[in-house]
């Protein structure tokens, strides 16, 4: 395949074996890597989880290169389907009933005290941490953090989840206890609940 733009032409080689995508000679190439993990490099610079603003973007450029390829069959329309939906709902925002599915369905919370000074770390730690859950935990479905306006310290925070033992698996894995605990350390005061989806309006 190749890439053609005004001024050059840069040729773009892609293997289903975990190889570099571009060539080695230009130090701000970018590789994707397939296999052993889906890894995006720009020279040498990884991007990271928390870059990826939306899981439907870091989806598009998987689907996008394996369709490259040619040497895996793709589906043609759930492909552009993806597409258009990502362009159609980057910008918008929540809607009800994108967190709210069905009754029975389990949500993690927290309760936070943040330490004073701490609020805006405090919301980054906390985006990177369910960034990380959306990207590497099957069953994540949505994060929410709400903050109280009459005491900026204490934040609510919400997640839905497909299934319990999705939730179980989550707790387990290694990284969940780095990330959360970066978050813990930031606080005065932090107390975990798990709740179940008792109602909803209708309309």
């Amino acid at each position: 395949m190749t890439i053609r733009d005004m001024d050059e032409e840069a040729h773009l080689e892609t293997f289903g074996t975990g190889e570099q995508v571009f060539p080695n000679d230009d130090p701000e190439g970018l590789r994707i890597y397939l296999l052993g993990g889906f890894r995006v490099l720009v020279g040498s610079r990884a991007i990271d989880d928390v870059e990826w603003r939306l899981r439907k973007a870091k989806t598009l450029v998987k689907l996008v290169v394996l369709r490259s390829t040619g040497s895996l069959w793709i589906d043609v329309d759930a492909f552009d389907a993806a597409a258009a939906e990502a362009h159609r709902t980057r910008d918008r925002p929540p809607r009800k009933g994108d967190m709210m599915a069905k009754i029975g369905q389990p949500y993690t919370s927290g309760r936070w005290l943040v330490k004073a000074g701490n609020e805006e770390a405090f919301i980054e730690r906390w985006t990177a941490f369910t960034q990380w859950s959306l990207n590497n935990a099957p069953g994540a479905e949505s994060f929410v953090l709400i903050q109280d306006t009459s005491d900026p310290r204490r934040f609510l925070s919400f997640g839905a989840w497909d299934n319990l033992a999705a939730v179980t698996t989550w707790r387990q894995s290694p990284e969940f206890g780095e990330l959360l605990g970066e978050c813990r350390a930031l606080c005065e005061e932090f107390e975990p609940h798990d709740y179940a989806l008792a109602a909803t309006p209708s309309s």
